[in-house]
């Protein structure tokens, strides 16, 4: 599961730099988010205090604002009323970060931040729940050790070329309820960290750790939500589309986990690096020279492995251990066990 959380002047009409382009750039972020917010893949998040930072800032309600802004812009595609039930539907929608993490509250000192992606000429407000989303953000990224941390990250209200906020910071108060941030430095030691963040779904799911997130893994689908990313940067890396709504289609075989559980490529970073890499490979039909049939028996004349029209195959992970997977009929790939080296097994 990804999970996004939003700063707050993504809500807020672009009031400081009030241009058509910037308008256009406003609502078509809106767009994007509530479509995101429709699918059942992203969670969507903001601090306990966006709404009252807003109110604070003098831009809740929105339609005043929205009205003198497209009046301004001479923006005639949209109307006040429409963009504003976008606004405010995304922001009733949205999970309270602090209590769906645990980390109630904060008291942050001495804050600096690289790149600082928040605006200078917001209010007070605005700024002071965005840098404490970044924080817990940068919390958990730093310290936590559950499987939903690992899929977080920071949308910001405009792009931006860089894909983690550093943080460091004086934390003398953190309220929690959680059982993992014994570590957090207090006064006068400086906690550091760093939070993923983006514009956009497919900027943001670039700046998540793939491996950070398989390590962590409770069940199949934190394996799946690993390979996508995994997917997702390779592609990019290969300067390819990386978009998360249409990666190839493939499957997860009930015995993966406990596989790749037993042969510690959860737990082993390497060896939990090389498995994602593998798995790419495999859905993405790259290095194809590395892959092999998985025959009945270990003598050059048994015959390949089926299960119906589906073929039995095998890629290296590394020396140790193998990837096994299905080739099925319409080029999709059931990933299927981690078995060690001679180990001709794979999950039915």
């Amino acid at each position: 599961m990804l999970n996004a959380t939003f700063e707050p002047r993504l809500f807020a009409p672009p009031f400081d730099t009030p241009t058509s382009a910037v308008v256009h750039n406003y609502v078509s972020s809106l767009l994007h988010w509530t479509s995101v917010q429709g699918s059942s893949h992203v969670c969507i998040f903001v601090t306990r205090g966006t709404t009252n930072a807003l109110i604070l800032s003098n831009l809740y309600p929105l339609r005043p604002w929205l009205q003198n802004l497209l009046l301004q812009t001479a923006v005639v595609e949209y109307d006040a009323n429409t963009v504003a039930r976008l606004a405010e539907t995304l922001l009733e929608r949205s999970s309270e970060l602090e209590y769906v993490t645990g980390v109630n509250d904060l008291l942050i000192e001495s804050l600096q931040m690289d790149p600082d992606v928040f605006s200078a000429e917001g209010s007070k407000e605005l700024r002071a729940e965005s840098e404490k989303a970044a924080v817990i953000l940068a919390i958990l990224r730093t310290c936590a050790s559950d499987p939903s941390s690992a899929g977080f990250f920071l949308v910001v209200s405009s792009e931006c070329p860089a894909r983690l906020l550093s943080v460091c910071c004086s934390l003398p108060l953190v309220e929690h309820s959680r059982s993992d941030l014994g570590g957090l430095p207090a006064p006068p030691e400086f906690f550091r960290g760093g939070a993923a963040l983006g514009h956009t779904l497919n900027d943001c799911v670039l700046a998540l750790d793939e491996v950070k997130i398989w390590m962590t893994a409770a069940c199949s689908q934190d394996l799946v939500t690993a390979i996508k990313v995994a997917i997702c940067k390779s592609r990019d890396s290969r300067t390819m589309a990386a978009d998360w709504e249409a990666l190839p289609h493939f499957r997860l075989n009930a015995g993966l986990f406990a596989s790749a559980t037993a042969c510690g490529a959860i737990s082993n970073s390497s060896l939990a690096k090389s498995t994602l890499r593998s798995i790419v490979e495999t859905i993405e039909n790259l290095k194809l020279a590395d892959t092999h049939p998985i025959r009945c028996g270990m003598g050059p004349n048994e015959p390949d492995k089926t299960r119906g029209a589906d073929r039995a195959m095998r890629r290296d992970i590394n020396r140790q251990f193998h990837l096994h997977y299905w080739h099925c009929p319409d080029d999709a790939k059931e990933i299927a066990c981690v078995v060690p080296h001679n180990d001709l097994y794979i999950c039915a």
